[in-house]
């Protein structure tokens, strides 16, 4: 009971949001929402494929390569 009450409590005083930058004006632009849709179908074409080899290691090394270059991709600095 006492864990609904504190959620309900960090909802009401907006404990999730974001303060407001730079950084987080940039993320809700409709240029970044594009490029997130882009790492989405990217990353689920690449995980079809890299389980469709089944080989542990292959799996391994694609999905760190693909997380470093979506962070690369997302990142417009």
């Amino acid at each position: 009971m006492l864990f609904w009450i504190c959620l309900l409590y960090f909802r009401w005083v907006n404990f999730w949001r974001l303060p407001e930058t730079e950084h987080t004006r940039r993320v809700q632009t409709l240029a970044h929402a594009k490029r997130v849709h882009v790492v989405r179908y990217v990353w689920l074409i690449a995980v079809l494929l890299l389980a469709g080899i089944g080989q542990l290691a292959v799996l391994i090394f694609g999905l760190t390569l693909l997380t470093f270059v979506s962070l690369m991709f997302l990142d417009e600095t």
